[in-house]
């Protein structure tokens, strides 16, 4: 059984935090998780990401933090690198 349901879990769980006991567990074997974020992840953006949440907010990134910042920062990429939009003729 699977986080108290009787078929394999599909869907968006944290594969870690409060999970994790869960997960260490058994409880998630054969499920599936579109989660696309977890702060352990071992890459120096991550971890500099991890630290500067920590550090202003005092907790831990998830992936809602993680998703607000890489949107934002698509955006900001993308208005940088386009030209103003000229008038119709």
């Amino acid at each position: 059984m699977q986080l108290g349901v009787r078929i394999p879990y599909t869907g968006r769980v944290e594969l870690g935090g409060r999970n994790q006991p869960i997960i260490e567990a058994g409880g998630m074997e054969k499920s599936i998780s579109a989660w696309t974020y977890n702060a352990t992840i071992d890459a120096a953006s991550n971890k500099a990401f991890v630290e500067a949440i920590r550090a202003k907010y005092k907790s831990e990134p998830y992936l809602q933090t993680w998703g607000g910042y890489d949107a934002i920062r698509i955006i900001a990429r993308r208005s940088r690198t386009r030209t103003a939009p000229t008038a119709p003729r």
